[in-house]
């Protein structure tokens, strides 16, 4: 049976859509996965697995050095993307047909598991960098479903306080006294404020 292909590559194969630009970890599985031997035993139930674990332990262990070449074959395929994207985009004009976003709106709110995922997300990505953006999403639901309701509490409270931010500004913003340039600004200042003040403790 042939390998069943994903939606969106069909999607983007019957559209003439250009092939997305390949990371630096996917030039090096590419080039080293052929060389990765592993032992299985008898037969090759798992293989894809366990080539993926000894490809990923051999990117963690890397320095920056050897890592270069990679990552500038990916910049080099970011730029042919981009090329291939602004023609295609030229040539169907129903590409350019996107919702424009109203950028006065106040930011929305953040549940618990957003605030969660957002700490969590770069270091599950750093410790796995063979996994896609949808297996880190479903790593991060699978680890908030495990947790307690404590050790949730931090997070649904961040949630409740921009839930309250949100809450604010938009009703500011429905009186037409809110700018979202001076309150992300007016955020940043005590953001920093913070920091000054948690250096200072230290």
């Amino acid at each position: 049976m042939p390998p069943r292909k994903s939606k969106g590559a069909v999607s983007r194969k019957a559209s003439g859509q250009p092939k997305k630009a390949a990371s630096a970890y996917a030039f090096f599985v590419q080039d080293n996965q052929a060389s990765v031997k592993v032992d299985l035993g008898d037969g090759k139930k798992g293989l894809l697995g366990q080539k993926s674990k000894a490809l990923s332990g051999m990117w963690r262990e890397m320095d920056e050095e050897d890592k270069e070449p990679y990552a500038a074959k990916a910049a080099t395929d970011k730029e042919r993307y981009k090329r291939d994207m602004e023609a295609y985009v030229a040539s169907h004009p129903e590409a350019k047909t996107k919702k424009v976003k109203d950028t006065t709106k106040p930011k929305k709110n953040l549940t618990g598991f957003f605030f969660f995922s957002n700490k969590n997300r770069s270091k599950i990505k750093q410790d796995n960098p063979e996994k896609t953006v949808g297996d880190i999403s479903k790593v991060l639901g699978a680890r908030w479903g495990e947790m307690s309701d404590m050790e949730k509490a931090p997070y649904q409270a961040d949630a409740v306080r921009d839930k309250e931010r949100y809450e604010h500004e938009m009703d500011l913003w429905r009186k037409g006294k809110f700018n979202r340039d001076e309150e992300q600004a007016k955020v940043s200042t005590e953001e920093e404020d913070d920091d000054d003040y948690s250096d200072a403790e230290d």
